[in-house]
C-alpha cells in the first residue's frame, strides 16, 4: 500500500527547508580601522592647541588616536616638541620611559626645564624648594601643567602670564579660556598680535634664564596669528624659536 503525502504538508516541509537556509545578505561593514580613526577631526579646543605650537594635522591625529592624551598632557607634550624638535609620539613614549613628565622634563633640559625648576618672574614662579625639586614632585608637576597652560594661551592671547594666571586663578578652566580665544578670534574681535624677531625672542628668552635682568617685558608676548598659522620668523627654513 503507497502512502500519499497531502500537498499541503509537502508545501510545509517544504517552506521550513528553505527558511533553514543559510542567508547570505550583503557582507557586513568592517570595523573601522586605525587609520580612519587618524582621520577623525580633533575637538575645538585640541585644535586651538594644536594650532598654537604649529603641531602638523596628521602627527596631532596620529598622537591623540594612540596616547588619547588629556587637553594638558597634549599642550605639554605640543611645547616639548617645539622646544625639542621630537615628534609627539617620541616625547610621550620617552615621558613613559622616564616615568613621569618631571623626570622627563629634567633629563631633557633647556628653557622649559629652566622655568620648572627654577623659577621666573615673569611668569610668577620662586625656584622649587629642594625638598619638592625632585622627579617625583607632586609640586613640580603642578607647576609643570601650569606652565603648559599658561605658555599655550600666552601664544594664543598676546595676553602676558600674569595675567592669564589671574583668570586661571579665579576659576577660569584651561578649555574655557581656549573657547574665550576662539570666540575673540570668530568674532573678528580679537587683537593684532604684534609678531616679534627672532633676536629680540631669543634676548627675551635668556633674561628667563638669567642670561640679562628678569621682569615683566612691555606690551604682551604672543605671536600666533588668529588664523593659527606661523609667522614669517618661523616659516620653514627659518630657525625655531
Amino acid at each position: 500500500m503507497t502512502v500519499r503525502t497531502p500537498a499541503w504538508a509537502l508545501g510545509l516541509f517544504l517552506l521550513a527547508a528553505v527558511s533553514a537556509w543559510p542567508q547570505h545578505g550583503p557582507p557586513a561593514a568592517p570595523p573601522a580601522s586605525s587609520s580612519a580613526q587618524v582621520q577623525l577631526p580633533l575637538g575645538p579646543s585640541f585644535e586651538a592647541v594644536r594650532r598654537a605650537w604649529f603641531v602638523p594635522e596628521t602627527e596631532a591625529r596620529a598622537f591623540f588616536s594612540e596616547f588619547h592624551p588629556s587637553l594638558v598632557e597634549f599642550a605639554l607634550a605640543a611645547e616639548l616638541r617645539h622646544e625639542t624638535g621630537k615628534p609627539l609620539q617620541e616625547i610621550r613614549t620617552e615621558e613613559r620611559a622616564a616615568g613621569s613628565w618631571t623626570a622627563l622634563i629634567r633629563r631633557l633640559g633647556g628653557s622649559f626645564a629652566a622655568l620648572v625648576f627654577q623659577g621666573g618672574a615673569r611668569y610668577g614662579l620662586e625656584p622649587l624648594p629642594a625638598a619638592a625639586d625632585s622627579v617625583h614632585s607632586p609640586a613640580a608637576e603642578e607647576r609643570i601643567r601650569l606652565l603648559a597652560q599658561v605658555m599655550t594661551l600666552e601664544r594664543l592671547t598676546g595676553d602676558g602670564p600674569m595675567a592669564i594666571r589671574r583668570e586661571m586663578d579665579s576659576g577660569s578652566s584651561f578649555e574655557s579660556l581656549l573657547a574665550k580665544t576662539r570666540s575673540k578670534t570668530e568674532g573678528g574681535s580679537g587683537r593684532p598680535i604684534p609678531q616679534r624677531g627672532e633676536a629680540r625672542r631669543r634676548d627675551h628668552g635668556q633674561a628667563l634664564l638669567g642670561g640679562g635682568p628678569i621682569g615683566p617685558k612691555p606690551g604682551n608676548s604672543g605671536f600666533v596669528n588668529t588664523e593659527g598659522q606661523p609667522p614669517a620668523s618661523t616659516a620653514p627654513g627659518s630657525p625655531r624659536r
